[in-house]
This record gives C-alpha cells, structure tokens and sequence, in this order.
C-alpha cells in the first residue's frame, strides 16, 4: 500500500483548528503522511514551522517534504544582489529541514505570468542551491507552473541525485492542460501535488471532481511503477462544492480520493 498525504494548508474551516487537533483529525481519518509549508510568515495561529517534526512524531505522521517560501521566487532571475540573497535564503531553508530530517523540500522556479526570463545567473543560483541540498542530503523537487520552460533550462543544465520534480495535477490542468507534463518528466518524480479544477482557475478541489485526466495520470503512475506518497494539496474553502461538509467530513472525503487513486493504479 502506498502511503496517504496531505497538506496542512487545506482551508477554512480547518485552518482555523489548533494545529495539534488538525494532525489528529488527519491521522483520525487514515492520512500517515503531511507536507508543511516551512514558513512562519503566513500562519494565522503563530504556529513555529520547527515545531512541526515533534507534532508530527506525536501523531505517527511523516513529513514527506516542506514547501519553501516562493513569493520571491523571480529573484532567482534577476541581475542584482537580490538575487543572491533569495538564493542564500533557500539554502538556510533546505539547511533547517535536514536539520529536522525532512527529507524533501518543494520550490518554486518563477512566479506570475510575465517572470524575469531564465538565464545564465539564475542559473548559477539554482545550481548553489542544489549543491546545498547535496551536502544536507536534502532532495528539492521543482514544481510545474504556468511557464515550463524554467523546468526545461534547469532539467538541462543540472544534473544531480538531489535534483527532481513535483508534479501538480491542477496547475498542469489550469496552466498547460495540452501537456503531459507528469509522463514528460517522470522520470525526475519525487513529489506529488494532487488536485483539481475546472480547467480556468487554480481551484485544488479534491480529485475527481474537475476536468483533470485522471486516466491518464494514473496510468502514468502505474507505468512507473510508483512508490511514493499520494498526496493531495487541496482547500476546502477554495469551492462552493464543500461548503456543507464540516472540517472532518472534507478530510474522510479526501482520504477515500486518495484510496480511489490507488485503487485505480492497482486494477491496471
């Protein structure tokens, strides 16, 4: 059996539960895994992001990986000392999860519509930052966004055991849904964002309820034999479709998404 994540972030009204009873819910409901967000800056509760491995130790739930902070993610592109301080800011980042021995963390290669285009410096910087993730054997997976050819220029250029990718089904839905971008790059998966949407908006409704090709993602997951984490990313808070189910109620809905994923996988 494959393991069962999901993500802290899941929206009103279980953004608004002490932390500590979230964890319970999600382990309540049968998720073992969760991805974090290692960032105090946006948390409404004040919760610290260093406290997250002990509660998550005190539940039995795996931290599968850590979303670093990515609303400066266009610095990496730019021509001035900004940055190379974004660049050294990740690198802390991915030094305080080894720290903590989270094993992956997830980042952000632009941001918007109109980035900075991709060059020889940002380059450099992404490369640092991969050097860094080897010496803290942490692995960094990039994610797909709106413009794949930043996933491209890297995936080119970079070459490391470190190095990988974090495959949202939404944003591929939304953002590229004429691209196959889980079967393009496969071969560098070691994360998963799963959700959904309508195909107009980044909405991270709960599997099988937008447009997404789930067919099509799950029998890429079976022809590569997938062994990692089915973890979805979604909100509550985000579709007028949830708003009658309490907190609990959406997460028991989200974990049968997820034993509906794999139990597709398994009838191929």
């Amino acid at each position: 059996m494959l393991r069962k994540g999901i993500c802290v972030w899941t929206g009103d009204p279980l953004n608004k539960v002490d932390m500590n009873k979230r964890f319970e819910l999600f382990k309540n409901v049968g998720f073992d895994s969760v991805m974090i967000g290692w960032s105090d800056d946006d948390n409404e509760l004040l919760f610290k992001r260093t406290d997250y491995p002990s509660l998550a130790d005190k539940h039995g739930l795996f931290i599968e990986n850590a979303h670093l902070p990515f609303e400066k993610a266009n610095n990496l592109w730019l021509p001035s000392m900004e940055g190379d301080d974004y660049a050294l800011f990740i690198c802390e980042q991915i030094r305080e999860c080894s720290e903590f021995e989270i094993p992956t963390v997830v980042m952000h290669l632009s941001k918007g519509k109109t980035p900075p285009s991709y060059n020889e410096a940002g380059l450099e910087r992404v490369k640092r930052i991969v050097d860094s993730a080897e010496k803290f054997n942490v692995n960094i997976a990039f994610e797909n966004l709106r413009r794949i050819e930043y996933l491209d220029f890297i995936f080119e250029n970079i070459n490391s055991d470190k190095l990988g990718f974090c495959y949202d089904s939404g944003h591929n839905n939304c953002f590229n849904p004429e691209k196959d971008l889980l079967g393009k790059y496969k071969n560098h998966l070691i994360a998963l964002h799963l959700n959904d949407n309508m195909g107009d908006d980044d909405m991270h409704m709960l599997p099988f309820d937008g447009t997404a090709n789930w067919d099509k993602i799950i029998k890429t997951f079976k022809d590569i034999d997938y062994k990692g984490v089915l973890s979805l990313e979604v909100q509550q808070d985000m579709h007028l479709k949830y708003q009658s189910l309490s907190g609990e109620e959406y997460l028991a809905l989200a974990f049968e998404r997820a034993i509906k994923i794999e139990e597709e996988i398994i009838k191929l």
